[in-house]
This record gives structure tokens, C-alpha cells and sequence, in this order.
């Protein structure tokens, strides 16, 4: 399981805090749709990914939480 209680508290204040949250993976799915929505809203979203050095971490992150709900 890749959720900790931890992760679950977290309430990320930027775009790069909320993709830093779906890279380490330990998002709770049930708050990904939500999560993703806000940074996808965001005006920043594809300068902070540019810039975001876990690139592939968070592409990861995002396959986990599509996989929570489709891979089935």
C-alpha cells in the first residue's frame, strides 16, 4: 500500500507541494482526484513540472493512483 496517515493530513499550499506529494507516492488515492484537479487548475502547472526534478517520480506517482482506480 503506498498511503500514510501522514500523507493524508498534508494539504499542499503550492503546485510543486503538490506534485512533490504524488511523486513520494504515499498520497491517498481517495484525495487524488481533488489533488489533481488543483494542480492541473494551476497557472504554474507546467513551468513547476518543467522545472520539477522528479519528472519521472511524479509521471510514477500518477500511474499508482490511475492504477488504484482502473487497474483492476
Amino acid at each position: 500500500m503506498y498511503l500514510t496517515s501522514n500523507a493524508m493530513q498534508e494539504t499542499p499550499d503550492t503546485t510543486e507541494e503538490a506534485i512533490t506529494l504524488i511523486a513520494k507516492g504515499t498520497l491517498d488515492p481517495k484525495r487524488a482526484p481533488q489533488l489533481l484537479d488543483q494542480i492541473f487548475d494551476a497557472p504554474d502547472y507546467l513551468t513547476v513540472l518543467r522545472n520539477y526534478p522528479e519528472a519521472q517520480q511524479y509521471m510514477d506517482g500518477l500511474y499508482k493512483v490511475y492504477c488504484f482506480y482502473f487497474c483492476k
